[in-house]
C-alpha cells in the first residue's frame, strides 16, 4: 500500500473510531497528514461529534497546529447560513478579521479566515487563521478544519489542506459508502 493510502486508510480508521458511538454519517479527508494524534473527542448523541489532532510534538493546551472534524448531528441548516453564523461568532473577538469564501456548491463552502490584534486575552484570542469546510449530509452538517496559531497560514500547509479538503467527501457505513444527499 503507497503512503497516499495508507494515510487515507489510517485516518479513515481514526476518525470511525472517535465517532464509533454515533452510527451515522461522517467525513472523509484524503491525506491529511501522517502524524497526527488525536488530543480531544466528544460524542454527544443526538447533538454531534468533535474530535481534534494535533501534530506528534504538539499538545492540545499549547497547538500551534489544529485538524478539526466535527459533525453536528441532525442540523438542517444550509453550509451557507453555517458559515454565515461562524463569521458573525468570530467577529465578536475583537480584532482584525478577513473572511473569504474560496468554493461553494449546492452542498459545501470552502472559506477561510484569520484573526489578529485580539485586544483580549488568552490563548483563543491569539492570531489565528484557518481554512475550513462545511459539508451538508443527509444527517447533519459537518466541518473540517484546519488551525494555525500565526499571523499567517504557511503556504505549503495551506495547499496541502486545500487540496484535500476540496477531495473530501461525507461517507457513511463501515464500507465508506459516498452519501448521495437527498434534496
Amino acid at each position: 500500500m503507497n503512503s497516499l493510502a495508507s494515510s487515507c486508510l489510517a485516518f479513515a480508521i481514526a476518525l470511525g473510531s472517535a465517532c464509533a458511538s454515533t452510527p451515522l454519517e461522517s467525513v472523509f479527508v484524503p491525506n491529511p497528514s501522517n502524524d497526527l494524534k488525536v488530543v480531544y473527542a466528544h460524542d454527544q448523541p443526538g447533538v454531534g461529534t468533535i474530535t481534534e489532532y494535533v501534530p506528534a510534538n504538539e499538545e492540545l493546551a499549547n497547538w500551534r497546529h489544529l485538524l478539526t472534524i466535527q459533525f453536528l448531528e441532525g442540523d438542517r441548516r444550509t453550509p451557507e447560513v453555517l458559515v454565515a453564523a461562524l463569521e458573525k461568532q468570530a467577529g465578536q473577538h475583537g480584532g482584525t478579521l478577513e473572511w473569504a469564501i474560496l468554493d461553494r456548491d449546492a452542498h459545501s463552502v470552502l472559506y477561510e479566515w484569520s484573526l489578529s490584534d485580539c485586544p483580549k486575552q488568552g490563548a483563543a484570542y491569539q492570531d489565528q487563521c484557518e481554512l475550513a469546510r462545511v459539508l451538508r449530509g443527509n444527517d447533519g452538517l459537518h466541518r473540517i478544519a484546519y488551525t494555525e496559531r500565526a499571523r499567517s497560514m504557511d503556504a505549503a500547509s495551506r495547499a496541502h489542506y486545500l487540496e484535500a479538503f476540496r477531495a473530501a467527501t461525507v461517507i457513511k457505513g463501515p464500507e465508506g459508502t459516498p452519501v448521495v444527499v437527498a434534496p
